[in-house]
């Protein structure tokens, strides 16, 4: 009675997230025999049983460290990062740990772009758009080339989030590559409604083409507005 219920449910939920990613590390360890690759993992995975202040696996998994770093395997070609560096990136995200999700992308070289990619795909997940709309203002100000808007929409998609998804193909900064996404994504309307407002003439005929009557139609009418 004396506990903070929230405080202990948090607790467990780091504990837990801390023997997770400690398990899936193990178990990229085991899955190569290229002895640096599987020393980098066993090395990560230690750091989280530390946390978890397991006795047992911490000194188990020393033991082994030891003994891998003794063998003597010709084969030490660098891998890059362990497959399972993505999902452990996706539990930081989960539950909130930032700054151990940056310090994993330094420790592993992770690119820009998959990092981003992966918070991305959780907030999305999460249905945190305001974090994320956030997330991408600040990219786009830093270094716009890595907001893969086409991407975002995907994942959208993925998710059932259909309107949030044309939203986003909007903020494409090139009006044709805008215009043709949306077409690719089956935002028709709304490709011919951008396309009318750019008065992307040729773009339209080619819209016209494939449309039903209505939009036919509403492009008909804009074709002929400009002709008075």
């Amino acid at each position: 009675k004396h506990f903070n219920p929230e405080a202990l449910n948090n607790f467990y939920i780091s504990q837990k997230m801390y023997g997770d990613c400690g398990l899936m590390l193990l178990k990229q360890a085991f899955s190569t025999d290229i002895i640096e690759s599987k020393l980098k993992a066993l090395k990560y995975a230690l750091s989280f049983y530390d946390k978890q202040q397991d006795l047992f696996n911490t000194g188990a998994i020393k033991e082994l460290i030891a003994f891998t770093e003794s063998t003597n395997n010709a084969n030490t070609k660098i891998e890059g990062p362990p497959k399972s560096i993505t999902r452990i990136l996706e539990l930081f995200y989960q539950t909130g740990n930032i700054q151990e999700a940056e310090k994993l992308q330094k420790i592993h070289h992770i690119p820009d772009r998959r990092f981003l990619l992966v918070r991305i795909k959780v907030l999305i997940q999460k249905k945190s758009f305001v974090e994320l709309d956030k997330l991408l203002s600040e990219k786009n100000t830093k270094t716009p080339h890595l907001v893969p808007y086409d991407v975002i929409a995907s994942l959208c998609i993925k998710e059932k989030e259909i309107s949030k998804a044309e939203e986003y193909l909007q903020k494409i900064p090139d009006i044709e590559e805008q215009i043709n996404y949306l077409r690719d994504f089956n935002f028709v309307n709304k490709a011919a409604e951008v396309a009318m407002s750019k008065k992307k003439i040729d773009i339209l005929y080619e819209i016209h083409a494939t449309a039903d009557i209505s939009l036919q139609n509403a492009i008909d009418g804009y074709l002929m507005s400009l002709k008075k």
